[in-house]
């Protein structure tokens, strides 16, 4: 973790308490094991798959004739991706094990002894809390303002409490997408720190040092990739799920609800266009150091330093990395746009098929 980036750890105990992540001893630089994590594991996977039947059950009896199909299915989707990246995150920490997580960690570690990334930004707007705060006020409004004028108005059961606890699997949502942002703007930044070396690599020591450092970082990403490759991707899906949910409340007016979902909408678009893009500026970055290296040869005349960068630049290419869901594709711009595109044509799927819903509906009734 890097020295500016400290207040992260703040935030990583508040996930470790939610068994996101295994307990790491940032002082120690080691796993901790928690005497009764896997008891807490199960309490909090039993709270989820109770909330998650209840939630079932309101919907198939209370909202069932409120919603056209395009909703319930958008609906059950959602649920569907949501749970998965909440269980997924708690079963990997409590019965998984931590090899890839405390290799993450303790390489971003080594990486700040090496690069000295200890330099503190004043920027009120970088500060991890107020980014945390406004990130979580926007996506309350959104999710929980929809829920409570949809279960208080048409339910207003005691069963109004455990709903919203279902809803509290929104906050591993909210945690997740913060600090993959914030991991991956960490690895850029070490990307650049690393880049910015060439300027003075001068001798063979110096050569091999950014080649172990390109190795290091390459086994980050490697590391990020195995720990996460699922959550990922379940992300990935719940986003464009929720985005097309979004759109669909809108086209519908829904309880009212078009300016809540106009926002949410945005926000999750925007969310997950920073997570991809984040990964993408770190493979960019990656990429430039081959660059950079091969450029850096022009600058010498002995053979000796030529074969050296020569080396150098064959490992920097091997070392090249990417992000990637699980291994079914990887996470950059062209997946991103691919992504949208997905979206705008299922836009219009949902257009026609809710025009014929609302067709038939018509006819029915006149009959």
């Amino acid at each position: 973790m890097a020295c500016r980036d400290l207040p992260l750890q703040t935030i990583y105990k508040i996930s470790e308490n939610l068994c996101m992540f295994p307990a790491y001893n940032f002082a120690k630089s080691q796993i901790e094991k928690a005497r009764f994590r896997k008891i807490q594991g199960c309490l909090i996977i039993f709270i989820i798959i109770l909330a998650i039947i209840v939630s079932l059950y309101m919907r198939h009896y209370h909202f069932k004739g409120l919603f056209t199909p395009t909703h319930l299915t958008l609906d059950n989707l959602n649920e569907l991706f949501l749970t998965g990246v909440a269980l997924g995150l708690v079963i990997r920490t409590c019965f998984g094990k931590t090899d890839h997580w405390f290799q993450l960690q303790y390489n971003l570690q080594t990486l700040d002894k090496i690069l000295g990334n200890c330099s503190e930004d004043g920027n009120f707007w970088k500060n991890i809390y107020v980014q945390l705060i406004l990130y979580g006020l926007i996506f309350v409004y959104g999710i929980y303002y929809m829920v409570l004028m949809m279960v208080v108005e048409k339910v207003g059961s005691w069963m109004d409490f455990v709903y919203v606890v279902h809803e509290f699997c929104y906050l591993y949502d909210i945690l997740v997408h913060f600090l993959f942002i914030n991991i991956a703007s960490n690895l850029h930044t070490k990307y650049k720190s690393m880049n910015r070396l060439f300027n003075f690599a001068k001798t063979t020591d110096s050569f091999r040092k950014l080649g172990t450092i390109s190795r290091v970082l390459a086994e980050t990403v490697h590391a990020f990739n195995t720990t996460f490759g699922w959550v990922f991707l379940l992300i990935i899906a719940k986003n464009v799920n929720q985005i097309l949910r979004c759109l669909n409340y809108i086209l519908n007016n829904t309880f009212n609800l078009s300016i809540s979902n106009t926002i949410l909408g945005i926000y999750i678009s925007l969310t997950l266009a920073s997570i991809m893009l984040s990964c993408d500026f770190v493979v960019t970055e990656s990429r430039k150091s081959v660059f950079l290296c091969f450029k850096l040869q022009e600058q010498f005349e002995s053979l000796v330093d030529r074969n050296e960068l020569f080396n150098l630049g064959k490992q920097l290419e091997a070392n090249t990395v990417t992000f990637t869901a699980a291994g079914f594709f990887e996470i950059n711009r062209s997946a991103l746009f691919a992504i949208f595109g997905t979206v705008a044509t299922y836009s219009l799927v949902l257009v026609q098929f809710n025009g014929d819903f609302a067709n038939q509906q018509n006819c029915t009734c006149l009959q």
